[in-house]
């Protein structure tokens, strides 16, 4: 019995000391926060894409300017591959999983559409520049990956040649149309960015400069942005 109780009077100190020791140690830190995509942002990005471009000739028109009368054609689906570069500034607001925002951007391609009527006329087709304002929804399946759906307004400017035989004429004339696309974002610092972007334009219809010849381009095309954050996404 009194082996019994020496053992626990031995005990109690080196529990007490054991207790003292959970006590003094330092409880877990708490949780950083979380990534936040609110924020104003610049980037520049570059892409290939295509230009489409349906190409209406009216038939039992005389035309001035090219000094032809023609008996009407029409071409569909005009177009070729060619880059695109150039820079955007927008502003995103997070809430929750789901980030809204918007984007102003511009650019400068190397699009084009070309063709021709045998025995009857030529057509090229050049985009110079492209610049558009687009609203844009996502959700977060991850804090470092954002998913979008983007939609909004863009204007481009166009240079056009139409020749026949020896006679030609050239002018420039700007579009306008609406524009519907998809993104996904990924975080590579705390306040950088990766974006890979679709897009597909409809410019509508035009006779671009002269009430002869109508242009009906479309495009699609697909960036990749690199986009820097004005604040940290922050952890």
């Amino acid at each position: 019995m009194k082996k019994i109780l020496a053992v626990l009077v031995a005990m109690f100190p080196a529990a007490a000391f054991a207790a003292d020791v959970w006590v003094e140690t330092p409880g877990v830190e708490p949780e950083a926060p979380a990534t936040t995509w609110t924020g104003f942002g610049v980037g520049l990005y570059a892409g290939w894409g295509n230009l489409n471009t349906d190409i209406a000739v009216p038939g039992d028109d005389c035309n001035l300017r090219v000094k032809r009368c023609f008996p009407g054609a029409y071409l569909d689906g005009l177009g070729h591959d060619g880059y695109v570069l150039g820079g955007l500034v927008g502003y995103d607001q997070q809430f929750g999983r789901i980030v809204a925002g918007i984007q102003g951007d511009y650019s400068f391609t190397d699009l084009s559409a070309s063709g021709g009527i045998p025995g009857i006329a030529g057509f090229n087709a050049e985009m110079d520049w492209q610049t558009s304002v687009v609203g844009r929804v996502g959700i977060l399946p991850h804090d470092d990956w954002l998913i979008s759906v983007l939609g909004g307004w863009t204007w481009a400017g166009y240079d056009i040649n139409a020749f026949a035989g020896d006679d030609s004429v050239a002018f420039s004339d700007n579009f306008d149309g609406w524009t519907l696309g998809m993104s996904i974002d990924g975080r590579i610092t705390d306040n950088v960015y990766a974006r890979l972007e679709y897009r597909h334009t409809d410019f509508g219809s035009s006779t671009m400069g002269t009430e002869y010849v109508s242009f009906d381009p479309t495009s699609d095309v697909a960036t990749l942005s690199l986009v820097y954050k004005f604040n940290p996404f922050g952890r």
